[in-house]
């Protein structure tokens, strides 16, 4: 776990485990694991454990903002065959947009940066 492996080392397999680290450059990655192993060992745990056991989907419907939802297509922690929950949560919300990105895996903001950019911009401007 976080734990064992201390924020630095766990923020790096992290790295690993969502591929990112094939995807950016050098000192991108270097400025990304500073900023992300900024907690404690223990600060991490508990957001791995938190993404792991909290199901939120009941307050959805509390949702009362618009939103904008950006999918990535070949994500290895939502692969496409589980993102009902992607659709689940753009229709219990009032105003919200779906835009599946097709990045190389998860962190589309990264190589795929300005379609999301785009995409936003696109949903902001629908908003006045």
């Amino acid at each position: 776990g976080v734990s064992e492996l201390g924020s630095r080392d766990g923020v790096i397999e992290g790295l690993k485990l969502l591929s990112t680290d094939q995807i950016v450059g050098k000192v991108y990655a270097e400025w990304w694991i500073k900023q992300v192993a900024v907690p404690s060992d223990d600060g991490l745990a508990d957001h791995a454990e938190l993404l792991l056991n909290v199901d939120a989907r009941r307050f959805v419907g509390d949702i009362e903002i618009p939103i904008l939802i950006l999918a990535p297509t070949k994500s290895r922690m939502a692969p496409l065959n589980r993102q009902d929950s992607q659709r689940e949560l753009q229709e219990g919300v009032n105003v919200s947009k779906l835009v599946r990105v097709d990045g190389a895996d998860h962190e589309i903001y990264v190589d795929r940066a300005e379609e999301c950019q785009k995409a936003l911009l696109e949903f902001l401007s629908t908003l006045r």
